[in-house]
């Protein structure tokens, strides 16, 4: 059984890689209103590993 560490490191992987399919996938308009949440996500992510 995956630690809760585990799996919200698969968690975040997996956030990366969609959050790429979509921004290489879809026109930069639709995917625009989840840049913030993407950075804030990823600053969060940064202070809490710190």
């Amino acid at each position: 059984m995956a630690t809760q560490r585990e799996a919200f490191s698969v968690f975040v992987a997996l956030q990366f890689v969609v959050s790429a399919v979509l921004l290489v996938l879809l026109p930069l308009n639709v995917v625009a209103p989840i840049i913030p949440l993407f950075l804030v996500f990823s600053f969060g992510l940064y202070k809490y590993r710190s």
